[in-house]
């Protein structure tokens, strides 16, 4: 029964965000392009929340998150460093999608 909630669940979610895959697929095109990591994403209307690893050094990161044409904008809420990899920092973004759901109402 409690997979079967979940699983409801995930494909009524899947259903209301169909660009869901998408957005993630093409943000995830970007963060692997800069030798990075996704550890947790979550989504809800206009918006991708991630925590991701990166290196220190990354150039152009936010630059090439937009110019996918997916965002109208791009928040680093937070940034620490990895406790295992001193040459990465773990930030926490909130990533706003452009056109998320075709109707609001469903």
């Amino acid at each position: 029964q409690e997979k079967k909630e979940f699983w409801d669940t995930f494909i009524k979610r899947e259903f209301r965000y169909p660009l869901a895959p998408k957005v993630i697929a093409k943000t995830a095109k970007v963060i692997y392009s800069h030798d990075g990591f996704i550890n947790s994403v979550s989504y809800s209307p206009n918006l991708v929340s991630l925590i991701v690893g990166l290196p220190k050094k990354r150039e152009g990161f936010i630059k090439n998150l937009l110019k996918t044409n997916l965002f109208k904008d791009v928040k680093i809420l937070t940034s620490s460093p990895d406790r295992y990899s001193k040459d990465y920092e773990i930030l926490d973004l909130e990533l706003y999608v452009k056109e998320w759901i075709k109707d609001e109402k469903k």
